[in-house]
Formats: C-alpha cells, sequence, structure tokens
C-alpha cells in the first residue's frame, strides 16, 4: 500500500531514504565495504595528499600576501630583516675562522648573541643599546674578577654565599612598598604645612611643568611613588620565581598582592599630586579664608600621614592589624572638617553674588505672576512692577556692585555672563570687576583643596582593604602589643605551612 505523499509515513520514508544514501556514500569511499578495497585505499591515499598539497599551496599563499601588504604598508621592516640576517650570517661566519685568531672560533657564539640583543629597528636604539651592553659586558668583567677573588679566599662557603645573595628581588620588592607609605605620607605632610603657611611659588619649575625630577622634597616624594609602578612589576616577576627564603616561607607566596597595595596607595597619591597643584597654580586663596578651616586641615593631614606611616610599618614588620579601628582618628577629623564648611560655607562664596541671585530669583518668579494674569488686572500689576523697580533703583544708589542684574534690560533679557567675561555696566569699573571675579575664584580654589583632602581620607579604606588581604594571604605575625597564646606545632605542621597546604 502506497502511502500519501505529504503524510507522515511519506516522511519517515524520506529520512529512511537519506540514511540509506548517506551509508552508500560511504561505502563508496571504501568504509564499512569489503568489495574493491585495493581501488578504494590508492583513492583514499591520493586524495589526502592532494588535500595536503591544497592546504599548504593556499596557506604559503595568504602568507606571501600578508607578507606582501605588510612591505607595501612599512618597507622599513623588510629592511630592518634584511640587515639582521646579513648581520648575524657575518657574526657566524666566525665559527669557521682557524687563522690568524684561533680562539676566535669559541667565543663566536657571544658575537651572535649581541647581534640579536643590541640590533634594534632605529639608529639610535641601537646605540643605545649597544653603549649599554658594551657598559654592562666591562661592568660584569670587573665584577666576575673581584668575586673570584673573594670566592678564592672563602673557601668551602662559597657555595652557600651565592645561594643566599640572589634571593633578593623579593626583598626589594618589600622595601620598595614600605618606601612608598613612608613618601606618600611625607607628601602629605608637607602639602597641607605649604598650604596653611600660604606658600607661594614665584616661578615654578621647569621640571615640575614638565614632570621630571626635582630638588622639591614635596614633589619628588610623591613623584616618586607614582613612577614606581614599572620597577614594581618588574621585581614581581622575578620574585615570582623564588624559592621560600627569610620571612617568605611559603611556596606561591602573594608578591602580587604587595602590588595591589602599592597600587591603592598610588590612587591615595593622585589626591596629593593635585593637592600640590592647587599650591602650583595661579589662583591662590586669601590667608585669612586659610586660618577659618587651618586648624581642621591640619588635623587631617597630621592623622592621614599618621595612618600612612602606622600601616607602612605594620608592611615592614609584617604585623597584622590590631583590633583597634585604624582609620576612626581620620575619618573623625574629616568629619569636623565637613562639619565645619557646612557651618563656614558663606567663606567659600560671594556673599554678595549670593544675596543678589536670591533677589534675582524673587523677581523671575514675581515676573511670571504676572505674564500669568488676565488681561483685566494687567494694568494694576505693570504699575506695582514699576513701583518694584524704583524700589531697586533706590538700592542700587546704596549698593552699586548690583546694577547689572537690576536694570530693566537685564530683568527682561535674562542674559547670563559667564566667568572670565567682564561687564560691560557702566557704574562697575573693570578693574573691580576682575577683582571681585578673581576672589570668587579663589574661594573656590580653597574649597577645592578641601574637598581633595576630604576625597583622600575616602580612599584609605580601599587601601586598608587591600593590607587586609595581604596580611591574611601572606599570614602575617600578630600585634607585638596583642596578647597570643604560643602554638605548639610538629614536624608535619611546619612543612605544611612551609608548602602554603595551611596557615
Amino acid at each position: 500500500m502506497a502511502a500519501k505523499y505529504g503524510s507522515i509515513r511519506q516522511s519517515f520514508l524520506d529520512q529512511n531514504r537519506e540514511r540509506l544514501l548517506s551509508r552508500k556514500g560511504y561505502s563508496d569511499f571504501g568504509f564499512n565495504s569489503h568489495d574493491g578495497g585495493g581501488e578504494n585505499v590508492k583513492c583514499r591515499c591520493f586524495r589526502t595528499v592532494s588535500d595536503a598539497i591544497n592546504n599548504f599551496w593556499n596557506g604559503l599563499q595568504d602568507t606571501t600576501g600578508k607578507l606582501y601588504q605588510m612591505g607595501r604598508s612599512d618597507p622599513r621592516k623588510f629592511l630592518f630583516a634584511a640587515k639582521m640576517g646579513l648581520s648575524l650570517s657575518l657574526a657566524s661566519l666566525v665559527i669557521f675562522f682557524r687563522e690568524p685568531l684561533k680562539d676566535v672560533g669559541q667565543y663566536s657564539i657571544w658575537a651572535i648573541l649581541t647581534v640579536v640583543v643590541v640590533f634594534e629597528f632605529s639608529v639610535g636604539a641601537t646605540l643605545n643599546k649597544g653603549f649599554n651592553r658594551a657598559l654592562g659586558t666591562f661592568s660584569a668583567g670587573g665584577l666576575a674578577l673581584g668575586i673570584a677573588e673573594l670566592s678564592s679566599s672563602a673557601g668551602a662557603f662559597k657555595e652557600v654565599v651565592i645561594v643566599i645573595s640572589i634571593f633578593i628581588a623579593g626583598e626589594d620588592l618589600h622595601k620598595l612598598v614600605v618606601k612608598n607609605f613612608k613618601n606618600v605620607a611625607t607628601s602629605l605632610e608637607g602639602v597641607v604645612n605649604e598650604y596653611l603657611q600660604c606658600v607661594e611659588y614665584e616661578r615654578v619649575s621647569s621640571k615640575i611643568l614638565t614632570y621630571q625630577a626635582s630638588d622639591n622634597p614635596v614633589y619628588n616624594a610623591y613623584r616618586s611613588a607614582v613612577q614606581s609602578s614599572s620597577q614594581e612589576d618588574t621585581l614581581l616577576d622575578f620574585a615570582s620565581w623564588e624559592p621560600p627564603h627569610g620571612p617568605y616561607r611559603t611556596f606561591n607566596y602573594p608578591w602580587h598582592n604587595y602590588v595591589r597595595v602599592s597600587g591603592a596607595l598610588r590612587h591615595c597619591a593622585f589626591m596629593v599630586m593635585a593637592m600640590h597643584g592647587c599650591i602650583l597654580s595661579e589662583i591662590q586663596a586669601p590667608p585669612d579664608k586659610r586660618k577659618v578651616f587651618a586648624k581642621e586641615l591640619q588635623r587631617v593631614g597630621i592623622e592621614g600621614a599618621k595612618f600612612l606611616h602606622e600601616l607602612g610599618s605594620k608592611v615592614e614588620k609584617m604585623e597584622r592589624l590590631s583590633s583597634v579601628d585604624m582609620l576612626y582618628e581620620v575619618h573623625d577629623a574629616a568629619e569636623a572638617l565637613q562639619m565645619k564648611i557646612d557651618a563656614r560655607s558663606y567663606v567659600l562664596v560671594n556673599s554678595a553674588s549670593w544675596g543678589a541671585g536670591i533677589q534675582q530669583k524673587e523677581h523671575e518668579d514675581f515676573q511670571h505672576f504676572i505674564d500669568g494674569k488676565d488681561d483685566h488686572n494687567k494694568q494694576v500689576v505693570i504699575e506695582s512692577l514699576n513701583e518694584t523697580l524704583d524700589a531697586q533703583h533706590s538700592c542700587i544708589g546704596m549698593n552699586p556692585s548690583i546694577t547689572e542684574w537690576v536694570s530693566t534690560e537685564s530683568v527682561y533679557n535674562k542674559n547670563l555672563i559667564s566667568w572670565p567675561r567682564l561687564s560691560l555696566s557702566m557704574d562697575a569699573m573693570p578693574n573691580e570687576r576682575e577683582a571681585k571675579v578673581y576672589e570668587s575664584a579663589s574661594s573656590l580654589s580653597l574649597a577645592t583643596f578641601a574637598s581633595l583632602l576630604i576625597e583622600f581620607v575616602a580612599r584609605l579604606q580601599n587601601l586598608l582593604n587591600a593590607f587586609e588581604e595581604l596580611s591574611e594571604k601572606a599570614n602575617f605575625k600578630a600585634p607585638e602589643n596583642f596578647a597570643v597564646k604560643k602554638e605548639h606545632v610538629g614536624f608535619w605542621t611546619r612543612l605544611l605551612r612551609l608548602v602554603g597546604i595551611k596557615n
């Protein structure tokens, strides 16, 4: 019985036919078939070889095309490759020299390594690395002679000295992080003291403007902490290969956490850099306004520097934090500064302009009230508006500094004048206007310094969290003033702690 076209039975028959066709295809290539096996094997081998040759040829064409495109985009790369190959070929010829120098052949490998190390893409880089290579070779030769003499006199202890001397990268990283703590603390104290003492620079050093090393101690202190990231990464790569030694008694010692702590410290140092920029800026806050917040600013600076010194000391001694909150005094000082700013906020703004702005806002509200009235009451409102303007004009004679915003043109046009554009009013002199603008900007400078100092305190929490993570993973010891019951451990416990399996 034939199945109907489009029925479920017909679909199953079609699927079975497709399966049979696919199996037949496999048998044609020799799979699951015993007839004509030799011919099928030869066909498969020929097809595999031809596919391999075809793929190789296509890959060669693609590679050649990419090389051609690279050569067209930058021909210097081809020239550099040719010069590099020629230099290596000439250096390799030294191996075959027997006369007139018989011992040159055995040192030819150093000539090849010199070409590989020194040869660079540009002339300046090649000369620079060549000079460093020559200087390093002569210095290493001199040190080798000196160490050879010392090793001959050391006797049987020379192997011990060599093994101990190589474990220095981790110690250098540890000392570098401690040094950064001290530098940032010194910079913070110096910046706050200079700002409160109203230190002004008649001329900022060009080295500071170009971010180079200078003789300014405050600048050099935070600059060294900011610039140490590359040195930390290099020491981290070296220290990760060191076996347990000294106070670093475990395998897989968390050296990367030292870099994380230093990175969090660097994040705080950016605020110190910005505060130092307030001292170096052209616009400075007057001394009388600085004295208003001097006590609170000084306290925040002292407590912040004290926290950095204590935390750096704990990193140096490899101690854990005690139960006392180290940030309590710093946060309390910052809160006192915020309360003082809230209570004396009028010092940071131009009170005259603030009052003028309030009066202008009231007058604009009154203007909208006039526009919303019916035409029946329009004349009465206009008369009251004229009376209001007359009263304002009478106030202008007592306070000429607000002439600009109470004029009829300024009321109806609502023109906004942005800093440092000068006023075109005939009643206000340009010098007086510039002085008022500078006074307002100087107040903002004080507000900027205070806000940066508060932001510095806020970033200390991230630094403390990074240190706690380091102290846990590195298994720092308990504080000296914290009484801990002495634990008696055996050989296997010490071995597991050495491997890092057990804390």
